[in-house]
């Protein structure tokens, strides 16, 4: 209902009481010419005209203010009183009684207590309630209040903070519905414990605190400016924000609701950076979806171009090019690294075969260091692995000049016991030079394997390390760097 169809309404009401700034509250308010000076004067009026009785569902009365005037009241309706001020200005707080409509162009509220307030008191009682704009301008000013047991309806065109601290734009103590174009307030909306708010809003600026339910209904958009906040808050026990498009349709990319992310350049340019959205995947008569996220490649205005999307098939789309196609990756090529060490890895027994080249090496009898307690890769499944394997090798000991030299071997247990790679199996192992001089440590030096593998399931794979050294005090550390042990699934052709 609107200011048109609502004044509609009241025009039809028989039972008229004047206000204006050329009355006088000792007029009997009856006619324009007789119009008390106060809106308060108005309900005098009635009440003096009606005397002992009231307002009753057949006997329905009207304040109505005639002019433009600024209105500074505490206000109080009896039940079946109606107000309407449609041009004028009120400073002050409106409690309304049962069954009945307000009609106001525009509301201050300075602090406690003021605001509109509609409490219809039984579940068959109700209020509507229709104001251009409310203004909070005090600490702990509130503009909508509703409450008791029945059902109010409203229609709000901005509620505004203009100063104060801890303002309330609609606090919903009692069961409501209704429209509003903006709220703007520290705590923008407040829903009660056990009551529910419907909502149709614009924009909402502000805390969201709901003990109770509230339900946006039909709201195409929600945006937290800067006001006294940045944050748009949903607390409880299971807090939810749900996107509900009540197109009812099957078509492909249709039932569409997004979030976006929106801001200005130095030159005051609104753009979209960045947006995700879910949509329906497909055009048949079922619930699949597709998650898609989009961001501004440099240019795109509020329109994001590059799209990435989650399909329900699980498979993930990227924007990448293959020969001018969208690569499509599928679900099942996702979990490629089988295999990543993130600690120190201990490696197996000194290699006993290895002859090394001594030649041009400083020091003499070199001998060989033990390590044992190796590290086992099991894989359980057929197919083609990538590894590359980055060990550290550094002198951690010893008073005297030393060369040291270390080496690592990859070995493969097919079933018939661990056996070194060789031929076109890849890089199997390397040789690498650490020197310590004095007190100083020598390193580390880096050694590096990279091979690929053509496994079964239950096939195993390990490192062996050797070292050999010219200087008895002089002891090699071997051993994987950092998270550099990575054996990766080679998707199929």
């Amino acid at each position: 209902m609107g200011f048109v169809a609502a004044a509609s309404t009241l025009e039809e009401q028989a039972n008229v009481a004047y206000v204006g700034k050329h009355g006088d509250d000792a007029n009997d308010g009856l006619h324009p010419d007789r119009a008390c000076l106060t809106i308060q004067g108005g309900i005098t009026a009635i009440e003096n005209f009606l005397d002992p009785a009231s307002p009753t569902d057949s006997d329905q009365w009207v304040i109505r203010v005639v002019d433009a005037g600024e209105y500074d009241e505490t206000l109080v309706l009896a039940d079946n009183m109606h107000l309407d001020a449609r041009y004028a200005r009120i400073t002050g707080n409106v409690t309304l009684g049962d069954d009945t409509v307000a009609i106001v162009r525009e509301l201050k509220s300075e602090g406690t207590g003021d605001g509109i307030v509609a409490a219809p008191g039984l579940s068959t009682n109700w209020n509507h309630i229709e104001v251009g704009r409310i203004s909070l301008a005090g600490n702990n000013a509130l503009g909508l209040v509703t409450g008791g047991s029945g059902m109010t309806t409203f229609n709000v065109g901005h509620i505004q903070e203009e100063s104060g601290a801890t303002t309330k734009g609609i606090l919903a103590a009692g069961n409501a519905c209704g429209f509003v174009g903006r709220v703007e307030a520290d705590t923008a909306i407040e829903v009660s414990s056990g009551k529910t708010l419907r909502l149709v809003a614009g924009d909402i600026v502000g805390t969201l605190v709901e003990t109770g339910t509230l339900e946006l209904l039909e709201a195409d958009e929600i945006n937290v400016s800067a006001v006294n906040t940045d944050d748009l808050n949903v607390t409880g026990t299971s807090p939810n924000i749900i996107l509900t498009n009540t197109t009812e349709t099957d078509a492909d990319q249709g039932r569409i609701s997004a979030i976006s992310f929106l801001g200005y350049t130095a030159a005051a340019e609104l753009h979209t950076l960045g947006s995700f959205n879910v949509r329906h995947d497909g055009g048949s008569a079922d619930q699949k979806g597709k998650l898609v996220l989009a961001v501004n490649d440099g240019d795109d205005g509020l329109v994001p171009s590059v799209e990435m999307a989650l399909l329900a098939s699980g498979d993930l789309e990227v924007p990448a090019k293959v020969d001018g196609r969208d690569l499509i990756i599928d679900a099942r090529h996702l979990e490629r690294c089988y295999y990543s060490k993130t600690s120190a890895m201990t490696l197996t027994n000194s290699l006993a075969d290895v002859t090394w080249d001594v030649e041009n090496r400083e020091g003499a009898n070199f001998t060989h260091d033990t390590v044992t307690d190796a590290d086992e890769i099991t894989f359980d499944f057929d197919g083609d692995v990538e590894v590359r394997a980055v060990f550290a090798v550094d002198n951690a000991s010893g008073t005297a000049p030393a060369r040291a030299d270390a080496q690592v071997q990859a070995q493969v247990d097919t079933g018939g016991g661990f056996a070194a790679l060789s031929g076109d199996e890849g890089i199997t192992d390397a040789q690498v030079s650490c020197q310590k001089v004095g007190t100083v440590t020598a390193g580390p030096a880096v050694l590096v394997l990279d091979f690929y593998l053509t496994v079964s399931d239950g096939d195993k794979l390990r490192f062996q390390a050797q070292e050999s050294r010219g200087d008895a005090n002089s002891t090699l550390n071997i051993r994987t760097q950092g998270t550099q042990l990575r054996i990766v699934r080679v998707p199929p052709e």
